[in-house]
């Protein structure tokens, strides 16, 4: 041990200078560590809001369409349209593309300012996501192009959607419709045997109609839940408690199946072979046929005296 530092030493061994100076470096780790400890209730939070990518996305509303059968398209309407389906074309044209297309087809209606990409302008040759043919406008008007404000017009009767090409042919230099053009959209839309549309309602009107149509079912079940639980010291009503891994399944089960109408033979073996996914234990399968009579008679009981059939 040295009573006092020699300097000539330290200058000349640069080594102790890490004996005069190693306590501050602890002092420093010491305090970047309490530094770190108090900073880590926030060390993962996220700051950036995300962003919305492919995997969010708004399902649009459904349209209330009627149920309807049409008739098929004669081959002498898509290579030789008559004078009556042009103008019937044109008017169908003015009605349903002429807000995004334009009157002339150039892809300039009133609507089109607001959507991007733009709508299609048939005067052009380019950008062209399916063929630049009779085809193609079909396809687009049976499917709708993904991605695009161009939905799909499948809910208009075959005739008319071609009467609207009739018409959009007028508007460009397209192709002729050939025989192979002709067998193809029979191949794949066959459009001389006509279309059948199904009816369909938008998503809320049938969510609710479920819903009412549902609400009797639920309101029994939910009955004979609360009986159930008011009886609860009958044996049949502690087997079933044993038993009902789900209350509200098992009697949503047997309310909609009809089960106990059957006797106690037929209800034992329904309820064996669909535990499990009825809301009943694999435990079922251990009953006696003392038990299955309890559970069976106090069930049909519950139904007569709550008033579930």
């Amino acid at each position: 041990m040295e009573e006092e530092i020699n300097f000539k030493k330290v200058l000349k061994e640069p080594i102790r200078w890490f004996g005069l100076i190693y306590p501050y470096f602890i002092i420093l780790i010491m305090i970047g560590g309490l530094f770190y400890m108090d900073k880590m209730s926030n060390a993962f939070i996220n700051s950036i809001q995300p962003s919305l990518n492919d995997s969010v996305k708004v399902v649009p509303q459904v349209k209330r369409v009627k149920g309807s059968v049409s008739q098929g398209v004669q081959v002498t309407d898509i290579q030789n349209p008559s004078a009556e389906l042009k103008q019937k074309g044109q008017q169908l044209y003015l009605n349903n593309c002429s807000s995004c297309h334009g009157q002339e087809g150039e892809g300039n209606g009133p609507a089109s300012l607001a959507l991007n990409p733009k709508p299609r302008n048939f005067k052009s040759t380019e950008g062209w996501k399916y063929e630049r043919n009779y085809y193609g406008m079909y396809k687009t008007l049976q499917e709708g192009i993904p991605n695009t404000a161009m939905t799909a017009y499948e809910f208009l009767p075959a005739a008319d959607r071609v009467a609207i090409i009739s018409h959009v042919l007028t508007l460009g230099n397209f192709p002729d419709v050939n025989e192979e053009i002709i067998a193809k959209l029979e191949q794949d839309f066959s459009i001389s045997k006509g279309q059948s549309v199904a009816p369909q309602i938008p998503v809320d009107e049938a969510v609710k109609r479920m819903t009412e149509e549902s609400l009797p079912t639920v309101q029994k079940v939910y009955s004979m839940v609360s009986y159930i639980n008011s009886n609860s010291d009958f044996p049949g009503a502690k087997i079933f408690n044993r038993i009902a891994l789900n209350k509200v399944n098992v009697l949503t089960y047997i309310h909609s199946a009809g089960i106990l109408d059957k006797g106690v033979d037929t209800f034992a073996r329904s309820a064996i072979r669909s535990s499990g996914k009825n809301g009943f234990s694999s435990g079922i399968v251990y009953l006696t046929r003392e038990e299955w009579n309890e559970l069976y008679n106090f069930l049909t009981s519950m139904q007569k005296d709550n008033g579930n059939v």
